[in-house]
């Protein structure tokens, strides 16, 4: 359960269409398959600033700093 509200609105679908939101990283659709991701497509998700990785849930905000 999420201790702070989440403004993200992949929270307000009942089927997401991403597996893991990428602002607070919780599980938002496990039917969606877990990813194993390139480190090139988390340089696209750090360029668009989330902080978690939508299809693996990678926390992404140590990799934006180097």
């Amino acid at each position: 359960m999420r201790k702070k509200k989440c403004t993200n609105v992949s929270h307000k679908h009942a089927f997401s269409p991403v597996r893991f939101c990428p602002e607070c990283g919780e599980t938002l659709n496990c039917l969606i398959p877990e990813n194993v991701c390139s480190g090139a497509g988390h340089a696209e998700k750090c360029k668009r600033q989330d902080f978690y990785c939508s299809d693996c849930g990678q926390y992404l905000l140590s990799q934006m700093h180097g």
